[in-house]
């Protein structure tokens, strides 16, 4: 207890010192009138530590400043001006600290610190997190943004057809891909098979006798046997020519000129199946009145004039592509990829490929996909034989432009 007394005594003393000024000795009796014990001291000195540290807060302002001003008196040139508020010199946070360290040594207690204000919030450290973040905000927001429909593409002129204007008495056949012959026909129209047909013009109908004579009368080219001289018989204008051989065709053909051509079979068949690979020229089934040909053994038919079937005609607008005359094509005979082998019988020679049937054909062979050969010309018959051109004819083609 006299420790603490005497601490609380020396505390007491220095606090007066610092904190209120000097008084003389007879007041000592008006503060507290006797001395007081030990601990009564130690309990004032702990009142007057409080009383100490708020005068030493207050004590700060310094007076140094106005030491050698009076008023009504002009500052000297030695001295300074005056600092802004706040401001301090630094011989006074010296000295300020150094009362500081001495008070801390007497009372044991550290003067008082003004707390710092609250940090902030530390940062992530890691940028990768904050880029994950970034971009995972980036797009929500970009999902739940409201977007603006895309506006409406402006609308391109779209490519001027190629408008293909076929010859006079030609109808356009674009061609494409056909399944060539049938697996259940006969021997020479197996096996079917897939071939690509290029763009053609193929005629109407069959070359007639009048359009032949025309080019008799300007080659003096041999006529037909069948005509009885060198003019085709009276009313058999658009007949069919017919008893032609395939060498007098392409003289046809080359006098015709603009390039025109015998078709080839594949053309043939194109232009009388269609793009839906139909057994006749106007369907799958059979049709009694749709062709000049027999319906059966006891029927009897002749050589009629061109375009007298209308239900006959093909897709591309053909007549005449079943019955009537046998037509010629530029193809060789032979048997067709994969099929038995063709070997020519004894005599024949330079044999062509015949298509369509004629007025005395049966229905089973005037179909799209019969095929026949024939000697190309009268020389390539056995001696025997009877040169049988008399139901055979021709129409021509010519090559289209891609479409």
């Amino acid at each position: 207890m006299e420790q603490s007394g005497e601490g609380a005594t020396e505390l007491i003393t220095h606090a007066r010192i610092t904190a209120e000024p000097l008084k003389p000795a007879s007041d000592a009796s008006a503060i507290g009138g006797q001395p007081s014990n030990s601990g009564a001291d130690a309990t004032q000195g702990t009142e007057l530590l409080t009383r100490s540290e708020d005068a030493r807060a207050t004590q700060v302002t310094p007076v140094e400043t106005v030491r050698n001003r009076e008023v009504g008196k002009a500052p000297s040139p030695g001295d300074k001006p005056e600092k802004k508020k706040g401001e301090k010199k630094k011989g006074e946070k010296k000295e300020e600290k150094k009362v500081e360290k001495k008070e801390e040594k007497k009372t044991g207690v550290p003067p008082s610190v003004k707390k710092p204000g609250p940090a902030p919030v530390a940062m992530l450290k890691n940028p990768l997190v904050i880029g994950a973040g970034v971009a995972l905000v980036a797009i929500i927001v970009l999902i739940a943004w409201p977007r603006k429909p895309p506006p409406p593409p402006i609308p391109q002129p779209l490519p001027s057809p190629v408008v293909v204007t076929p010859p006079p008495g030609m109808v356009l056949v674009p061609g494409g891909e056909l399944r060539v012959g049938r697996d259940d026909g006969e021997e020479y129209e197996k096996p079917a098979h897939l071939v690509t047909v290029n763009p053609f013009f193929m005629d109407v109908t069959e070359v007639t006798n009048e359009q032949y004579q025309k080019f008799v009368d300007a080659t003096g080219y041999t006529p037909p046997l069948v005509w009885q001289g060198n003019h085709f018989p009276e009313g058999a204008n658009t007949l069919p020519v017919t008893d032609v051989t395939w060498e007098d065709t392409n003289a046809f053909a080359k006098w015709a000129g603009d390039g025109r051509r015998l078709p080839t079979e594949e053309e043939w068949e194109f232009g009388a199946r269609g793009t839906d690979g139909r057994l006749y020229p106007w369907g799958s089934e059979w049709v009694a009145d749709a062709s000049n040909s027999k319906s059966d053994e006891k029927d009897q038919r002749q050589l009629v004039l061109v375009k007298q079937f209308p239900k006959g005609v093909s897709q591309f607008g053909l007549f005449d592509m079943s019955g009537n005359a046998w037509e010629w094509t530029a193809s060789d005979f032979k048997e067709y990829p994969g099929g038995v082998k063709f070997v020519p019988p004894d005599g024949y020679s330079n044999l062509k490929v015949i298509r369509g049937g004629s007025y005395d054909s049966l229905p089973k062979l005037v179909t799209a996909t019969v095929r026949r050969p024939l000697p190309a010309t009268r020389n390539d018959w056995p001696p025997d034989k009877i040169l049988g051109y008399a139901q055979t004819g021709f129409r021509l083609a010519k090559d289209a432009p891609k479409q």
